[in-house]
């Protein structure tokens, strides 16, 4: 009996279904000749995304979700695959359930330490995990390094192994849920709120491609509701004028 959590709550859990299907070359030639498309889809699948990616002879097609949004997974399949003008006969899906990160859990026990999805450090923004895994797996490495030389396996001494997770990942992954809760519980009010702000339009960037981390954009991602606020004051604003613009011309 190690001590660490037998069950995870539904805000902390991702879930998700992907296959990687032979289709060849020729099909991928039709389908997809332009290899720097990018296709954003706002709706199909709720509380999440769903991805293609077309490779030499195969196509990599899932979808990702919250396990409170409830989403319908091969539904969203069906839709994306409507939208691109195929469907993939006899395909063997896999399913996947995410234990995401962005809260502190405890890690460590005499004798034992999480890494990787066992800690759950998965991005609840991007769903990306192979990162984290690496990067925890090298910690712990360094930790478990110091524990040999001290002749200290003990849950006290390898509490260090915890604390640098949360002070070099658990901080960023924390944003990332909060990212992730705004722009996916109303995807298209997102949208058209990062359309008018050149900074959110960067922060987007930035998190997408990998060129800064979460912590880079701190005060940007923690002022989001408040840009949220302020978006939808406008808006109804703007509603209201038209309203009375018609009203007097209708006069």
């Amino acid at each position: 009996e190690l001590g660490f959590r037998r069950s995870w709550k539904a805000d902390e859990l991702g879930v998700a279904i992907v296959t990687e299907s032979f289709v060849g070359q020729q099909f991928i030639k039709e389908k997809f000749s332009n290899p720097w498309r990018v296709i954003l889809f706002l709706s199909g699948i709720k509380g999440g995304y769903s991805w293609l990616f077309p490779k030499r002879e195969h196509l990599n097609l899932g979808v990702g979700s919250f396990v409170f949004a409830r989403p319908n997974l091969l539904r969203s399949i069906e839709y994306t695959q409507r939208f691109f003008g195929f469907r993939l006969e006899n395909a063997r899906f896999r399913g996947h359930i995410l234990p995401l990160g962005g809260k502190k859990r405890k890690l460590v026990s005499n004798n034992a330490l999480l890494v990787g999805d066992a800690a759950g450090l998965i991005d609840p923004f991007s769903g990306e995990g192979i990162y984290y895994a690496i990067k925890s797996s090298e910690i712990a490495m360094q930790v478990i390094e110091k524990a040999f030389e001290e002749n200290r396996f003990d849950s006290g001494f390898l509490k260090t192994y915890e604390k640098r997770i949360w002070n070099e990942l658990g901080f960023d992954l924390m944003l990332a849920a909060r990212a992730a809760r705004w722009v996916y519980t109303a995807p298209l009010k997102a949208i058209e709120l990062v359309k008018q702000n050149k900074e959110l339009v960067k922060v987007i960037v930035d998190i997408l491609t990998g060129e800064k981390p979460y912590r880079m954009h701190k005060k940007v991602i923690l002022k989001l509701p408040i840009y949220a606020a302020k978006w939808i004051t406008r808006f109804r604003k703007r509603k209201s004028a038209q309203k009375s613009v018609n009203f007097r011309e209708h006069i």
